[in-house]
């Protein structure tokens, strides 16, 4: 098993993160195998990013609800939102982008989402 540290560890693995096969529901296991606080994921989008980037919707949902399921974070909604979004489920999108924006008025790209499915 590898180990990285440092604030860039992530960053630097989210690409392989979308093919790897670590489970997306546990982030804790991720922060882990990376040798990071499990709380490490909470403030790191990188995962987010990778899943939407190739299209693995449900896995961008299955960790925000992860997150979720321990504190609430806009940017678990907001990534949620754009997965559903991605999914086509526009009003489930729509719903959770809002309470991004609700969680966090000043999050301006979850207020730009929130516009973009709104037209």
């Amino acid at each position: 098993m590898f180990r990285l540290s440092g604030p860039d560890a992530l960053k630097a693995v989210a690409p392989a993160l979308a093919t790897d096969g670590l489970v997306p529901g546990h982030p804790e296991s991720w922060a882990r195998t990376l040798g990071l606080p499990s709380r490490f994921l909470w403030y790191q989008f990188s995962p987010y990013e990778a899943y939407l980037q190739v299209g693995r919707y449900e896995d961008v949902i299955t960790l925000a609800d992860a997150v979720l399921a321990k504190k609430s974070s806009e940017e678990a909604f907001y990534y949620k939102g754009l997965a559903l979004e991605g999914l086509g489920e526009t009003e489930k999108a729509r719903v959770q982008i809002a309470l991004a924006v609700r969680y966090n008025r000043n999050y301006e790209a979850a207020k730009a989402a929130l516009v973009s499915l709104e037209n």
